[in-house]
């Protein structure tokens, strides 16, 4: 009895040092929790993805404008407009700002986190000005020649799909479709909801564990199978495996996280002989490098020049001249070069024997951050 009571207590043991070893992350400091509740705060207040986008009826009368006049062969360039930053946020701003330094292991990742999104606040309160391109490109960098040239190979390589697919599905089709694969992968917490303010066709909300869907756009059943990969198969999990770190700037995002986890999503869209989206993500390139020098006409006339079709080549052309008001002068929003910068720095990562399952476990987390966690968590 004695040895039976002796071998439990071992297994007991050894069970209990085994998943505190595997799991067990270093407890936030009260310091740290105060900084990483801040950010949260300010995170969800800001609503960033949707205010650096023109309102929805601003884009939706310019649009209606431009294409006509472009058709006819007048110029013209667009003038958006913009939703203010609420009171709130601007308040959790200042809140952010007072909140001291923390102390902790987890220092240096609540920090990085804190500029990151101090650097949105600053985008947000440029939008319209001459300073806005400049502080975009302090986040987001400009796409190096290199960079210009990989993208335009990769088009001549796969060819310009000029035949449109047959596209069947509504908005909620969509939207249903999601519902039952975040169902399949195990993410029962998710869901999925249909948004007006938004320029991608497809978005996560990693906070609110939601996917959105833009209103009113139609999408093939290809679009299905590829938002899977991408949408769900990386950003959610990613997201998901972020709730299940210490603080929640692993959910929300640290610096640099974008072109990483673009990087992965497209990895992942081509392991399933997918290169629809890795397409979008070249064009991008050159639709920033020209945005960045030329007008929004200009910018919209050398993508339909290169066979790239009338609606997406607005859409294009709309996101890297996003936050800006007078769109007829250079400048641009650079975000849209990290989709495919991510691309090129996962593919030659993995390709030197880098781990995938270690830039997902972590959550929204970027390449650079992925040693240091390594050893915290061992």
């Amino acid at each position: 009895m004695k040895r039976l009571k002796f071998s439990l207590f071992l297994v007991f043991a050894l069970l209990f040092l085994f998943s505190t070893s595997l799991h067990a992350w270093v407890k936030p400091t009260a310091s740290e929790i105060a900084l990483d509740n801040a950010i949260a705060d300010l995170t969800g207040l800001l609503r960033f993805s949707d205010l650096i986008n023109p309102t929805p009826s601003s884009s939706a009368q310019e649009k209606t404008e431009f294409l006509e006049k472009n058709r006819i062969g007048k110029r013209y360039e667009p003038q958006f407009s913009y939703e203010p930053v609420s009171k709130k946020a601007m308040r959790a701003v200042a809140r952010l700002k007072r909140v001291p330094a923390p102390d902790g292991v987890y220092k240096d990742f609540l920090e990085n986190a804190r500029e990151q999104l101090l650097k949105k606040v600053d985008i947000l309160s440029a939008r319209g000005s001459d300073g806005f391109s400049r502080l975009a490109k302090e986040l987001y960098a400009l796409p190096s020649p290199k960079e210009i040239v990989q993208a335009r190979n990769f088009i001549v390589k796969h060819g310009i799909v000029t035949k449109a697919k047959e596209k069947t599905l509504t908005d909620k089709d969509m939207a249903n479709e999601l519902e039952t694969a975040l169902k399949e992968h195990g993410l029962s917490e998710w869901g999925v909801r249909i948004s007006s303010k938004m320029s991608a066709s497809a978005s996560v909300l990693p906070v609110s564990r939601t996917i959105k869907i833009r209103e009113g756009v139609s999408f093939c059943t290809d679009d299905v199978v590829r938002l899977v990969h991408h949408e769900i198969g990386v950003h959610a999990r990613r997201a998901e495996n972020g709730h299940s770190m210490p603080l929640k700037i692993f959910s929300s995002g640290l610096d640099g996280y974008l072109e990483t986890e673009e990087g992965m999503a497209a990895i992942n869209e081509e392991r399933h002989d997918i290169h629809e989206g890795l397409m979008l993500f070249a064009f991008r390139v050159l639709a920033v490098d020209w945005a960045s020098r030329l007008s929004f006409s200009k910018v919209f006339e050398n993508l339909r020049k290169m066979g790239v079709e009338e609606l997406l080549a607005w859409n294009l052309t709309q996101r890297v001249k996003r936050g800006m008001t007078e769109t007829g002068i250079a400048g641009c929003y650079p975000k849209d070069v990290s989709y495919f910068r991510g691309y090129l720095t996962i593919k030659k990562n993995l390709a030197g024997n880098g781990d995938w399952e270690a830039l997902m476990r972590f959550g929204k987390v970027s390449i650079e951050h992925v040693p240091a966690l390594l050893k915290l968590e061992n």
